[in-house]
């Protein structure tokens, strides 16, 4: 009979919120990848910029046996710890470590790998535009003339989302919408969904394997996801890794991030500049014809023209980069007020005279700074505990 009950389809939100601290406070010797930036492993840098996979160092995960006709993709040295991992593996089960009617590591099945996040990103973004376009401006479409009346409207409208809803490819990549499956360094043999902890305990927590399954993964370099049991992440921390990232040229978890992923604040302008083009096109296909009032001798008269279609061209690129430190700002839960985001935009032009790219990293740098003390990082954490602390003297 199993203990563990939580599941996200419970109606009672103090049950499942009961359900959830048993099973947190009771299952020990894995690693908890929801606590403080544990949330972000592998989707940021040391720094906390926000990185996605570079498709160049993806590998194929090969596997004896595969319920996928495509062969799953993970970090190149992640596939060769799971190769090594599944020989250890094979041996167990030759040895009798391993039930051969166990449900899941019988026969060891590759059910997730790398999930690609501008695949995600894409989903993500275009169902919040397609609510600004086809929701939120109907009743405004009269005001919109051209594409910075579009813009002027945007704001508003992701304020009202609040960073709940991110649209830069940086904001989603460090939101709840990604996941540690973008990063190419986590692998699910369990297939069992993320919120059913009865399956967790059924499945993998309570058979005789998951003693040995736990062992071998601590061997080959690998963690064990708390919410999850059936997913390993490659610890990148371990000497282990390192091994399996020296015989790729890779000498240091600096050096990996920042050679095998990208940063993905390079990508934000060009992106958001494409999906804004993308959607004032969509609405203007929609509202092809403005209707402008106009008094004349008491009456009123309406008056009639054809909104444009627009390019690139026709784009104010420093418009584009005070829209874009506006929507970080409320990304990062809005840290700043409006005066300050005019400083900051001000001086990004300055710098932008010397070099884009290191514009780029200033705005970055702005919100990287207030993001380590936001509520659930380790600092807040570190802060809470203090004053717990301190009350106790």
């Amino acid at each position: 009979m199993t203990t563990y009950k939580g599941k996200n389809s419970l109606r009672s939100v103090m049950r499942l919120a009961r359900e959830r601290a048993i099973y947190n406070s009771e299952v020990k010797k894995v690693t908890d990848f929801n606590f403080a930036e544990k949330t972000l492993y592998g989707r940021v840098d040391i720094q906390h910029n926000p990185i996605i996979v570079n498709d160049l160092y993806l590998k194929p995960i090969m596997v004896a046996h595969s319920d996928t006709p495509m062969p799953m993709m993970v970090m190149n040295f992640v596939s060769d710890q799971f190769r090594d991992f599944e020989r250890h593996f094979a041996k167990g089960r030759l040895l009798g470590y391993i039930s051969n009617n166990d449900p899941v590591f019988s026969t060891l099945n590759v059910k997730r790998g790398y999930e690609n996040p501008n695949e995600l990103y894409k989903k993500h973004y275009d169902n919040i535009m397609e609510l600004f376009v086809f929701e939120y401006l109907p009743i405004r479409a009269s005001q919109i003339h051209n594409f910075n009346d579009f813009t002027n409207f945007f704001v508003p409208f992701m304020k009202q989302m609040t960073d709940t809803f991110p649209i830069t490819l940086s904001g989603f990549q460090r939101s709840y919408h990604s996941n540690i499956f973008t990063s190419g360094l986590a692998i699910d043999i369990g297939g069992i969904v993320f919120d059913d902890d009865e399956q967790k305990q059924k499945k993998i927590l309570d058979t005789p394997s998951y003693a040995f399954f736990n062992k071998t993964a601590k061997q080959y370099g690998f963690l064990i996801n708390k919410r999850n049991p059936g997913v390993l992440v490659s610890e990148l921390g371990s000497p282990v890794t390192q091994q399996y990232l020296n015989k790729h040229a890779i000498f240091g978890t600096s050096q990996l991030l920042r050679t095998q992923y990208d940063k993905t604040l390079h990508q934000d302008i060009g992106i958001l500049t494409n999906i804004l083009l993308w959607s004032y096109n969509l609405f203007v296909n929609k509202n092809r014809i403005v209707k402008t009032p106009k008094v004349i001798k008491s009456k009123v008269i309406f008056s009639s023209h054809k909104r444009k279609y627009i390019n690139n061209n026709n784009i104010n690129n420093n418009n584009i980069i005070h829209l874009y430190i506006t929507i970080r700002n409320i990304e990062e839960e809005s840290p700043y007020n409006d005066n300050e985001v005019e400083n900051i935009f001000n001086y990004s032009l300055r710098i932008k005279e010397k070099s884009s790219n290191m514009m780029l990293e200033y705005i970055d740098d702005q919100f990287k700074a207030k993001y380590t003390y936001k509520d659930g990082t380790l600092n807040y954490y570190k802060k809470k505990l203090k004053k717990q602390l301190d009350k106790s003297c």
